[in-house]
């Protein structure tokens, strides 16, 4: 379950600042910088977008050398934020300051994306989530962002520029996407699930 004590919508305006201008459009990532997780595919879709729509990347991983050598062959340099590993406590600020937070993982023949979590905490900070279809990713989302076919960068940069450039669109997916986390992603929902399984287990009557 998430906490909803620390993944809110908090104050960030100084560090959006920090990712570029009011007229432009922020998206996040945090995570490993690994092969599964796809970061390629975002840097692509990145380089299919007009040029106001930045990358901010959190993580590390064995794959940097490759992404920053990537985002300089699509000529990307002055549009990626690399931000190196964060601290844990800062990663609700961060995310309420991405215009969006994507999850691009791709499928592995031994790994599949069991969960995604960083979705449900983005939702929960007031930010739009776009996710692969890998994996657990779609189930996770349902109908509170956007998904697009994994390995898709032409998808994805599609996706993006809807969120990008519609904002009733995006408003309905921050205010969708916070619902769906409070309903099913937050320990109050997890301990009442929990409740009602023990009781069926027993066979005891429903609350």
């Amino acid at each position: 379950p998430i906490d909803t004590e620390r993944f809110h919508r908090h104050k960030a305006d100084d560090l959006r600042a920090e990712f570029g201008s009011a007229d432009e459009f922020v998206v996040g990532y945090i995570g490993r910088f690994v092969p599964e997780k796809g970061v390629d595919v975002l840097l692509r879709a990145a380089a299919m977008l007009p040029g106001r729509y930045i990358l901010a990347l959190e993580g590390a991983g064995p794959c940097e050398g490759q992404l920053r050598a990537l985002a300089e062959e699509l000529e990307l340099r002055n549009r990626v934020r690399w931000l190196g590993r964060i601290p844990s406590e800062q990663v609700p600020r961060y995310m309420s300051a991405y215009d969006a937070l994507v999850l691009p993982s791709r499928g592995l023949p031994v790994w599949q994306e069991q969960f995604g979590r960083v979705l449900p905490e983005g939702m929960l900070c007031g930010t739009p989530v776009v996710g692969s279809s890998c994996g657990a990713i779609p189930d996770v989302i349902g109908e509170a962002g956007l998904i697009f076919p994994e390995n898709d960068a032409a998808a994805l940069a599609e996706r993006l520029r809807e969120l990008g450039e519609d904002d009733v669109l995006r408003a309905d997916m921050v205010q969708r996407g916070y619902e769906r986390a409070r309903r099913e992603f937050t320990i109050g929902a997890h301990m009442t699930r929990l409740v009602e399984a023990l009781r069926e287990a027993a066979g005891l009557p429903r609350l």
